[in-house]
């Protein structure tokens, strides 16, 4: 019988089956085509029930010791040693972008900070998923007036939100000149610390991310922004996840080096981010113009509230048409 993954044709799906167990990924190809295509998260937790989730939401078959364990030895080679940093973050990245959530027991250093994780109990694998023009939505909100650049941004949203996928597809569309008709082909710097934007293998996105887009892979934000700025001369560079204020002060210096910022921070309202003091360092840099909220809207995602750089509400942002979301022209003519 042939591994399951040459039978299935939802791609996302098909380059994970092979991290599992044969007769668990049988389990998840006998799923609907509907089920399969809209999975977001597969959930293995030991001696409980197979747990799959997207457009719908289903336990199935036990998952017992020896599945996880291999599982775990698939994705760490067999060395936990090996992928000790990728444990203190609580998650590993596999190729193509899918990340692999772990829980188990921590081990922590004198100084209670945690130095690795046995005994893991259960892991949530979260697929990467490309959606061509995801991004094109956000035209009227990023565009500048009659099409001279777009405005930095922060793309603000819970997990599962589709903080990702939007700058995955910002990339490919800036990078590829499909953004907006009026806006030029843009050069666009990823720096992918996480190996989820791009998915790159070898050095080669396995994601489109756009024609004109380069990817530093696998760095750390605060060097890597500051790399690619001397090095790929970018009009945009996208990351992922801001989170402290040594991420702020990156931000800040590629704003003052002209070049336009994207990127993406946990929370579901402008509160949960201001409680880290992130909003006050972004906004005293004056280095982002446009805060997004995103939503879940069902498969897909919803622009929930725009603000500008002074933490205003920005209105009239969106006006869903025929053919497509296209910019009030009161909104265009804005600065």
């Amino acid at each position: 019988m042939p591994h399951p993954s040459t039978e299935c044709r939802d791609h996302a799906l098909r380059s994970v089956l092979p991290w599992l167990p044969q007769d668990l990924a049988d389990e998840l190809i006998c799923l609907p085509s509907s089920i399969r295509e809209g999975m977001e998260e597969i959930r293995l937790r030991a001696e409980r029930p197979l747990e799959v989730s997207g457009s719908e939401s289903l336990l199935l078959k036990k998952v017992t010791r020896a599945h996880l364990l291999h599982v775990v030895q698939a994705i760490t080679g067999s060395s936990l040693y090996a992928v000790e940093a990728d444990l203190r973050r609580g998650y590993i990245t596999l190729p193509g972008g899918h990340r692999v959530g772990l829980a188990g027991r921590v081990s922590q250093s004198a100084l209670a900070q945690i130095e690795t994780m046995t005994q893991i109990g259960s892991c949530n694998i979260r697929l990467a998923r490309a959606v061509p023009d995801f991004s094109r939505r956000l035209a009227p909100i990023l565009l500048k007036p009659y099409g001279r650049g777009i405005r930095s941004a922060l793309i603000v949203g819970p997990p599962r939100s589709g903080k990702t996928t939007l700058l995955r597809d910002l990339a490919r569309t800036l990078g590829n000149g499909t953004f907006d008709r009026r806006l030029a082909r843009l050069r666009v710097a990823i720096v992918d610390e996480r190996s989820e934007i791009a998915a790159c293998h070898e050095g080669v996105p396995q994601f489109d991310v756009g024609v004109s887009t380069d990817v530093l892979d696998a760095a750390p934000k605060i060097a890597g922004m500051s790399m690619m700025l001397r090095s790929m001369s970018p009009d945009v560079i996208i990351t992922d996840e801001i989170g402290d204020a040594g991420d702020a002060a990156a931000v800040a210096d590629v704003a003052r080096a002209g070049v336009t910022f994207i990127g993406s921070v946990h929370g579901g309202s402008l509160a949960d981010v201001r409680i880290r003091h992130l909003l006050t360092d972004l906004r005293a840099s004056g280095a982002v113009e446009r805060f997004v909220l995103i939503g879940r809207s069902g498969r897909d995602f919803a622009v929930q509230n725009v603000y500008d750089e002074t933490l205003r509400e920005v209105t009239g942002w969106a006006s869903p048409t025929s053919s497509g979301w296209e910019a009030p022209q009161s909104l265009l003519r804005q600065p």
